[in-house]
């Protein structure tokens, strides 16, 4: 089971380009699950036109209206039709992010139908959020308490020296360390290497969170770092991870009050 995010900042322009690449990099890596991030509506129906999208006809996103059609938003695309699809909005969001998830019908090596749930959602970015961004993937974590299988895939904002490093508790894992990679490594914003960023904040890594008592983690990369037909992605490179059924079942993990926490530097700006 391979899952794929990428904040795609529409804003930035030249989409249809860019979703040409994007459609490139996804016939080579077949994602079953796209989470996709800085989108909107009108991006969306494009994607649905695309012959790369035909690989993917289930669509799962906020409830649209007309008048937010062209602000940006959160999506999940998928090989499976989601059972059922929440959405959650963050209370105290300066930006009014949100996170959208969608459970789907899996089966494991012994033929036996579980649900997983896959998540996309954008935290809010910015030097004086960091306990904004705290609050909000806690908020997260926390409505998908009761769900064993859960996959997180998100542009969380983060910035290392104001946010630090993820403390995880509660069966949660960071597919980007499990790994076995380095934190300074697999940044997602990189000024240097991408042409689509004029400025901004170097360091920010893009994250694939998990937690899951019937897949084990095989690999995680960072994606979409090559031009295509001379345009990147997106400002943002990706990050594509790749699970594997396990054998037996794992135990359940216990739930933690605080799921989450920065460690911050002791002279980060909160």
């Amino acid at each position: 089971m391979k899952l794929l995010t990428f904040n795609m900042c529409v804003e930035v322009g030249s989409v249809a380009e860019r979703l040409e690449a994007l459609g490139e990099l996804v016939r080579d890596k077949r994602p079953e699950y796209i989470a996709l991030q800085g989108v909107t509506n009108d991006t969306l129906k494009t994607i649905k036109t695309s012959g790369w999208a035909a690989r993917y006809p289930h669509i799962t996103q906020p409830p649209t209206r007309f008048e937010t059609r062209t602000k940006a938003t959160v999506a999940i695309l998928s090989t499976y039709p989601a059972v059922k699809s929440i959405t959650i909005n963050y209370h105290d969001s300066p930006g009014k992010k949100k996170a959208v998830v969608g459970f789907f019908s899996m089966y494991d090596k012994q033929k036996v139908e579980h649900y997983i749930c896959v998540v996309s959602t954008m935290l809010d970015p910015g030097l004086d959020l960091s306990l904004i961004r705290e609050q909000e993937i806690n908020e997260l974590m926390y409505e998908l308490r009761d769900h064993d299988d859960c996959f997180l895939l998100a542009d969380m904002g983060l910035i290392a020296g104001v946010d630090g490093s993820l403390e995880l508790s509660g069966g949660w894992k960071d597919a980007w360390l499990a790994c076995g990679k380095s934190p300074k490594d697999g940044h997602t914003v990189d000024p240097d290497s991408n042409s689509l960023i004029k400025s901004g904040q170097r360091d920010r890594p893009d994250r694939i969170l998990y937690r899951t008592q019937r897949y084990q983690l095989d690999s995680t990369e960072v994606v979409g770092t090559a031009k295509f037909k001379g345009t990147f992605i997106s400002p943002h490179f990706g990050v594509l991870s790749v699970f594997s059924p396990l054998d037996t079942i794992l135990p359940d993990h216990p739930v933690t009050d605080l799921p989450c926490s920065f460690l911050r530097p002791r002279n980060s700006l909160h």
